[in-house]
């Protein structure tokens, strides 16, 4: 009863689930389509919104700019057709030059700049300084027989028509626009400079116009001292005499131009467009609020929203109502599946509709009937699999023995056969000729090549039978490296090769491993390299590398290794050339033996190589101290 219980309650949550993924899915397929168009045409709608924005707002930005440039260019116009008659330039000059303390001439040179000062609106006062600075003539009396000199514009007057940046008056809080024109005698010399103080008003007109920038929208300017504002805000509470900063002032007081969206010095988000105006060293901005802005945008986004909610609902009602229907045949297959999972192979579905459900059902009784053979048939074969693994290692274990019992057997005569070739190449059995002396020679190294062979077999098979074991000692890597060099100084001579061996003063003096076996996969890895070197040197280095691991690292620079061979380059019987032509002979055992020595003692090896350069390979072991060895005793 509790099993019946479970099961139904395993169905019921099943069909449960089933309906709820088939609504999920209904509702996802009917309202995916719809919010990829909301999100879409949001997106749209906000680019074509922004795009917009943007251009109304470098629109103002430019005509603002076209403006003040323009202005710019008639003040200047209005200082040169001052100086455009040649009796005014005599007149001035001479004045300048001889009669700076003839009120007559002062009084001549005043009224032509009074006369000037009325025909235009480009400057609220005109006056003439000398070298020395001093004002000789002016339209306010007051400015006669100040000094110029320490004003900011002073200097740059005397090299080159100029427009100076505005500046605000010591003490005070006017601000000033100064243009100057050079005034050159007959001889080309220079006798002084007349300047206009430009109305500060004018440009405060032409930034308090702002069509079409809505009610947040503003022009203005910011000098490059101190970021005072030259116009003032269209906002209480900001005086024009304070420093202000935000994004797109700094930017383009920085000499940059954009437009980007950022906090305004009202700490209000703003869109603004910065110009930067080298004439006049200040910063262009045009801004408005985003909040105004992207109105219209968030009201649309806000009815595609509701739109997209109702669509959710209406989409939610109708996919329960489908699931329903759908999951109502399902529930009848899942009684009959959960059966067959009890083990009784015999239930079948009994669906006759005539549609897809119906087609499974008559697909999942032949499911059915076919579950029961294919039981049958994978037993079998997961039967034969056993024997087939079990068969493959008692041969691999008896070939094990067999190389094992062979190489012990091998090596008795070989023994002896050296032992006797060395007796009598010694003289021991008699003297011998040269040619008896050569032959055996002979015998007694390739009895030495056929010995070693036999080792290497025997290293191997007891390798893979797993019965090679480390012996833990303490042991000095350097006292090793000069032992080694020992043994194998005279292999490298006799190549005509250099043999170089190199200890790293940072690995410790004595360490913990099996001399032995480290050796033993050294002096493969030298024998290797001395063999494929003919000219150069061959190197051994032991390196420490971190603390956690030591190297053991042979270089030479002998024939390389193609790319191709170092997939199998330390494979059991492989050599790079595996013809019976090769040039190099050897077993192929030496590299697979190092490469098993390293992995039985917790390292590894790896190899580099370049064709025609030399190879390097790298034994990897850790570092293990004696006091490691009297910590587990």
């Amino acid at each position: 009863m509790i099993n019946q219980a479970s099961m139904q309650s395993s169905r019921f949550r099943s069909l449960t689930s089933l309906r709820t993924t088939l609504t999920a899915a209904f509702v996802v397929l009917s309202v995916l389509p719809v919010a990829a168009a909301v999100f879409f045409s949001s997106q749209r709608i906000q680019a074509q919104s922004q795009a917009q924005v943007n251009t109304l707002l470098d629109a103002a930005a430019q005509n603002k700019l076209d403006t003040i440039q323009n202005w710019i260019a008639g003040s200047q116009q209005t200082l040169r057709i001052a100086l455009a008659h040649e009796d005014d330039v005599i007149e001035m000059t001479d004045f300048l030059s001889f009669h700076k303390d003839d009120e007559a001439a002062r009084a001549a040179v005043t009224k032509n700049l009074t006369d000037l000062l009325a025909k235009q609106q480009d400057f609220v006062s005109l006056f003439v300084y000398d070298l020395n600075g001093e004002i000789v003539a002016a339209t306010d009396p007051v400015d006669v027989g100040k000094f110029t000199k320490t004003a900011p514009y002073f200097e740059g007057s005397l090299v080159a028509d100029s427009v100076h940046p505005p500046f605000y008056n010591v003490g005070s809080s006017d601000l000033n626009l100064i243009f100057t024109r050079q005034i050159i005698d007959e001889q080309g010399k220079l006798v002084g400079v007349m300047a206009g103080r430009a109305n500060p008003n004018t440009l405060a007109a032409f930034m308090a116009q702002r069509a079409g920038l809505g009610e947040t929208g503003e022009t203005y300017l910011v000098s490059l001292e101190s970021n005072y504002f030259l116009t003032p805000s269209r906002f209480e509470g900001f005086p024009q005499r304070r420093s202000y900063h935000s994004e797109g002032i700094n930017r383009s007081l920085a000499g940059e131009d954009g437009l980007a969206s950022y906090v305004g010095y009202r700490d209000v988000p703003v869109i603004g467009v910065y110009r930067w105006l080298p004439d006049l060293q200040v910063g262009l901005m045009v801004e408005e609020d985003q909040a105004e802005a992207y109105a219209a945008l968030q009201q649309t986004q806000r009815a595609n929203l509701i739109a997209a909610v109702v669509a959710a609902l209406i989409s939610v009602i109708a996919g329960s109502v489908l699931a329903i229907r759908i999951v109502r045949p399902i529930g009848a297959l899942t009684r009959v599946t959960q059966a067959l999972a009890a083990g009784d192979l015999t239930q079948r579905a009994a669906i006759q509709a005539r549609n897809e459900i119906g087609d499974l059902g008559i697909a999942f009784n032949q499911m059915a009937s076919q579950l029961g053979e294919t039981l049958q048939s994978l037993e079998k074969s997961v039967q034969e699999a056993r024997v087939a693994t079990a068969m493959a290692r008692e041969a691999n274990r008896l070939k094990s023995e067999f190389l094992s019992t062979m190489s012990h057997e091998l090596r008795t005569p070989l023994n002896a056969i050296i032992g006797f070739t060395e007796i009598m190449m010694a003289g021991m059995s008699g003297p011998m000729s040269e040619k008896q002396q050569h032959k055996m020679s002979r015998i007694h190294l390739n009895s030495k090549r056929l010995l070693d062979l036999i080792n290497d077999l025997l290293d191997l098979a007891k390798i893979e039978a797993g019965r090679v074991d480390v012996l833990y000692e303490p042991f000095a890597p350097r006292d090793l490296a000069h032992g080694i060099r020992a043994q194998m100084e005279s292999l490298a001579e006799q190549r005509g090769l250099g043999l170089v061996v190199r200890v790293d003063p940072q690995l410790p003096t004595v360490l913990l491993g099996d001399a032995g076996r480290i050796e033993q996969a050294t002096k493969n890895l030298l024998s290797n390299a001395i063999k494929f070197t003919k000219e150069g040197s061959v190197e051994l280095a032991l390196h420490a590398n971190g603390g956690d691991v030591w190297e053991i690292v042979v270089t030479d620079s002998g024939i390389g290794i193609p790319p191709h061979a170092l997939e199998y380059i330390f494979d059991e019987f492989r050599q790079v050339d595996g013809t019976s032509q090769r040039a190099y002979g050897g077993s192929g055992l030496g590299l697979a033996i190092t490469r098993n020595l390293s992995r039985i003692m917790g390292g590894d090896i790896r190899v580099t190589s370049t064709v025609g350069q030399g190879s390097t390979f790298t034994i990897t072991l850790p570092v293990s101290l004696p006091e490691e060895l009297e910590a587990v005793a």
